[in-house]
């Protein structure tokens, strides 16, 4: 899920590995996601947590704790343009989606 749509250049990718998932096998699918984040050039720079959310960013947001199967990013873009930003999330989300 990427949250939220907002006048700031940044964005958060939570996710969650199933029921029993230990952290070896979110931290890969981890570094696929980053793997991913890498290659695109509109990305200023980004923070992985795994196992937990990030600290709190957003005051409607409460992080996740100490769960084997979540994992946030939370990514700053290089500057705020729309286009861009919906193109970005656009294609993260078809390269996520399974």
């Amino acid at each position: 899920s990427f949250f939220p749509k907002a006048e700031k250049p940044q964005f958060i990718i939570n996710f969650d590995t199933p029921d029993g998932s230990n952290l070896d096998r979110t931290d890969q699918i981890t570094q696929l996601v980053d793997s991913l984040l890498m290659k695109q050039p509109e990305i200023q720079h980004y923070a992985i947590n795994i196992g937990h959310g990030n600290p709190r960013i957003y005051y409607n947001v409460i992080p996740r704790r100490n769960r084997s199967t979540h994992a946030q990013f939370f990514i700053t873009l290089k500057e705020r343009d729309l286009t861009s930003f919906n193109r970005l999330i656009s294609g993260l989300r078809e390269q996520l989606q399974n």
